[in-house]
């Protein structure tokens, strides 16, 4: 006798009502490529904000340390 399909109306428990609640989820943000350019845009619009504030980034290298001659042990 074949094995009966489980009924896809029974409750898969846990697990399977957490991935159904991440799909929806998934299904209803936008997609990757215009999350990423409305990040590119908040970042340029919060640049633009702060340079106007007077914040600003300098970039300082650390100083080179002088090489020491190794040892031989």
């Amino acid at each position: 006798m074949a094995a009966k399909a489980p009924d896809p109306s029974q409750d898969g428990g846990f697990l399977d009502s957490f991935l159904t609640t991440i799909e929806r989820v998934g299904n209803k943000v936008p997609h990757p490529g215009i999350i990423f350019f409305w990040l590119i845009g908040l970042v340029i619009l919060l640049s633009v904000i702060l340079s106007f504030v007077g914040w600003s980034a300098t970039y300082s290298p650390a100083p080179e340390f002088p090489e020491t001659p190794q040892t031989a042990y």
